[in-house]
């Protein structure tokens, strides 16, 4: 798959074009009210003219009653407060660019083997062959489960390293198979193959980090922390480095503690934007979302999805989520609300959509274009007419890129780089579920070489359908 770097070289040109479209964030009538909050009894900073630009800072999910933060220049003077969604024109693309970059995220969260680990797993295994200490049934084995992975059959290689005629603890087969599972995201079947290992091989450096990961996913980040620090004493890591920095920050600034179990869902969240009965509540939308995304996708459900509510600030603080990050999915959901006593639908959406970004990961490894897609048509989005005369116009002058380029590291896109993406992406998913209705999401998510043959008939059709 062709760069990042390609795709917004491609794409830079088009941020005049994509601005000119854009209308302005303004305040639809005189003397409409910026409050201290979003509550009509809340005190009055300023009163706002009719035409006035303002700067949207975030958006209040889980209010009774859609609310946004912005700034305002008057004066000579920059005013912060909220006003409600009904005093404001051009919302539109600001909801676009509110989506986060889960796909993203979820890559860089969850441990990748790569092609160089790969090849020291096979080298280490043939020598341990002929060294007498692996008999060469289990070398194949791994071999054979190492290629699994590399091509992006997790899987395949848990079945085969379920099978492997291997001793309770093997610390090559362990290692393998915790990167399947973790890629199948069942962290708990993961920490139950890396625990015997650990007590075989507990100074390895690469089961520790896994160890770490394991933890992590199943909401025990004080644990990872304690495995990846052992990690990092035996064997410097700069990534997991990072990664240690950052789960240090997000544990000293969580204040999530309370929990709520569904069927596919442990909820934890913060009491002073959720009460027990909404957590419940919570739960169960959550759940009825799941099983109708798993029944376009066909996601499996062997392991609670963790999901993390919590006001914006500790949001903020512990995900390192840009300001206006409306929802992020890194491993587990995370949403951040505002105090409520309901489930607004906006709430709703942002849970569909980050299920989807859930289920698509568990499956498998998938471009960016796609993921983004079928997260917002699977959400309810749709494409808005001025999104699409902007692709029209980039079709038209030749501008449009292929969605090959489309791949992953879309935190890195401006924002109007981001909704050409994102509603190329969505164009492209309402194509194939019109187009390719024969072969259905289901079936596309259970063979992946399918969407090698079909995305150049995609591009295709996308580019007609914007003649």
């Amino acid at each position: 798959m062709r760069s990042l770097a390609l795709a917004c070289a491609l794409l830079a040109p088009l941020v005049t074009l994509l601005q000119a479209a854009d209308k302005p964030l303004t305040v639809k009538q005189d003397n409409y009210p910026l409050r201290a909050a979003c509550s009509d009894t809340a005190e009055q900073i300023a009163a706002l003219q009719k035409g006035v630009a303002v700067r949207i800072r975030y958006s209040l999910a889980g209010s009774d009653r859609p609310c946004y933060a912005v700034s305002v220049d008057m004066g000579g003077k920059k005013l912060q407060g909220y006003v409600w969604a009904d005093g404001l024109t051009g919302l539109e693309e600001f909801e676009k660019e509110q989506r986060s970059a889960s796909a993203a995220a979820a890559s860089a969260a969850m441990p990748v083997m790569t092609r160089g680990e790969v090849e020291a797993a096979r080298s280490e295994a043939a020598e341990s062959a002929k060294a007498g200490k692996v008999d060469y049934a289990l070398a194949a084995q791994l071999n054979l489960a190492a290629d699994a992975l590399q091509n992006n059959r997790p899987a395949e290689a848990e079945q085969i390293l379920a099978k492997a005629p291997a001793p309770p603890g093997q610390p090559d087969v362990a290692m393998l198979r915790a990167y399947a599972l973790l890629a199948l995201h069942q962290p708990s079947q993961a920490m139950s193959v890396l625990e015997p290992a650990l007590q075989q091989s507990p100074k390895d450096a690469r089961l520790l980090a896994l160890a770490g990961h394991a933890a992590y996913s199943s909401d025990d980040p004080r644990r990872a922390l304690a495995y990846w620090r052992d990690s990092l004493d035996l064997s410097p890591n700069p990534a997991l480095e990072q990664k240690y920095k950052q789960v240090e920050k997000e544990v000293g600034a969580d204040k999530s503690g309370e929990k709520s179990y569904g069927m596919r869902f442990l909820l934890r969240y913060d009491t002073a934007v959720a009460s027990p009965d909404l957590a419940r509540a919570m739960v169960a939308a959550l759940d009825e979302e799941f099983s109708r995304i798993q029944f376009e996708l066909g996601c499996p459900a062997d392991e609670r999805i963790v999901t993390i509510v919590q006001s914006r600030e500790a949001y903020r603080q512990s995900s390192g989520a840009a300001e206006w990050s409306g929802g992020l999915y890194d491993g587990r959901i995370r949403i951040p609300i505002a105090p409520s006593h309901q489930i607004d639908p906006e709430t709703r959406r942002v849970f569909a959509h980050e299920i989807v970004h859930a289920c698509m990961s568990s499956i498998g490894r998938w471009p960016g274009w796609l993921q983004e897609g079928m997260a917002q048509k699977l959400a309810g989005e749709r494409l808005y007419p001025q999104q699409r005369e902007v692709l029209k116009v980039m079709a038209r002058n030749g501008k449009l890129p292929k969605l090959e380029q489309l791949g992953n590291g879309w935190a890195s896109l401006s924002a109007t780089q981001a909704s050409i993406a994102y509603g190329m992406s969505l164009a492209a998913v309402e194509i194939f579920f019109d187009k390719f209705s024969s072969i259905g999401a289901r079936n596309l998510m259970n063979n992946p070489a399918l969407l090698d043959q079909i995305t150049p008939q995609l591009d295709q059709a996308l580019a007609d359908s914007l003649k």
